[in-house]
């Protein structure tokens, strides 16, 4: 259907996606790759006749690519398209939307329970809320959110007034489980990546020779993130073609073992340690084997905050002080972080860094 409608091309040759040219871009790379689900014609479905939707799943099951295909759906019928990752800004995205109740607008947020979603700003409720009232007053207007379903109900705790107001008539979004796909449509996922990926020949006779993709698609841990994983280049030119499904098995039973691989062997040290510092911004533990390794070279996270700190600060420009918000935000949480640990854990963590992070970015406060 998405070549049918030659939408992309429409998209590309009309202003009507505003800010979205990463979301095109990715769409485009994976557009082949997309199987048209049960979930997908029940979130349209629920979009036709309430014009506000929560897509939410485990990771990898598809919620962002079947949200973005929805997009292109409404972008077909003439819908202008807002999209953001940045949850922490909704009264500004509210602002850009038209004025006018019959201009079509589709809005996506992608991730919008996420970790830092509600602590950035107590608001942030009432953004959301006041949002979604919009854009149910609107008929004009469509509302699509996704969240990984633990998230989802992280913030049914955390924020029970805010997810309760959900189910109220003026703020009424329908929630769909995307986890739940039949073995048919895994089997047409697994096609669509072995085929469309270039995985070659023998390696797919491989996976045909006495039905082995059976074995696979009805697997307790498939997941569609695990199968790009398995028809990557990289892993197809690292296993000869008569191991290739025993190599598929392999990642399946023991899912772990592929994310380890990611995070120990392709991500550069200073990325690991950007990477856990965000990751101890929230409310889970770290063993004492991250904690050492997060300790082994603060002068690269303080380079990755400096990095960062200046693309934000060259993206929003604030109206004073010489470092960005989020980078002081990132500061501010981390150095509260650190005042938490115990004094048993100091020869890991270099306390005195406290200071100086203070005095470069808080001192203004």
């Amino acid at each position: 259907w998405l070549e049918s409608t030659n939408i992309l091309t429409n998209i590309l040759s009309n202003d009507i996606c505003i800010d979205s040219e990463a979301m095109l871009y990715d769409i485009q790379s994976r557009a082949n790759l997309f199987v048209k689900t049960s979930a997908y014609d029940q979130a349209l479905e629920c979009l036709k006749k309430n014009n506000v939707l929560i897509i939410i799943g485990a990771p990898g099951v598809g919620k962002t690519i079947t949200s973005q295909m929805l997009v292109l759906y409404y972008a077909a019928q003439g819908y202008r398209v807002r999209y953001t990752t940045d949850g922490a800004d909704l009264a500004e995205l509210k602002k850009a939307l038209s004025q006018s109740k019959e201009t079509k607008e589709v809005i996506l947020l992608d991730d919008c329970f996420g970790q830092a979603y509600f602590s950035m700003k107590e608001t942030q409720e009432n953004e959301l809320l006041s949002l979604i009232r919009y854009v149910k007053m609107n008929p004009n207007k469509v509302l699509i959110m996704n969240s990984r379903v633990t998230i989802y109900r992280e913030a049914q705790e955390r924020t029970p007034a805010l997810v309760s107001s959900l189910d109220r008539k003026e703020y009424k979004a329908y929630v769909i489980d995307m986890s739940r796909i039949s073995d048919v449509e895994k089997a047409r996922i697994f096609y669509h990546h072995l085929y469309f990926g270039n995985v070659p020949l023998e390696y797919r006779t491989e996976i045909r020779k006495n039905k082995h993709y059976l074995q696979i698609v009805r697997h307790k841990n498939y997941n569609p993130r695990i199968v790009e994983f398995i028809c990557s280049r990289r892993q197809i030119e690292s296993v000869k073609a008569d191991q290739y499904f025993d190599f598929v098995m392999r990642c399946l039973d023991k899912p772990e073992q592929i994310w380890k691989n990611e995070y120990e062997k392709r991500l550069a040290a200073s990325d690991r340690i950007l990477l856990m510092t965000l990751y101890s911004l929230t409310n889970t533990m770290i063993s004492i084997e991250h904690e050492m390794e997060f300790s082994i070279d603060v002068g690269m996270l303080v380079s990755q905050i400096e990095i960062y700190d200046q693309v934000w600060y060259v993206r929003h420009m604030p109206p004073k002080g010489e470092h960005s918000l989020e980078a002081m935000d990132l500061v501010r949480a981390f150095v509260a972080k650190l005042e938490e640990i115990p004094d048993a854990c100091a020869e890991w963590f270099p306390f005195d860094l406290i200071d100086q992070l203070r005095e470069e970015y808080l001192s203004a406060e």
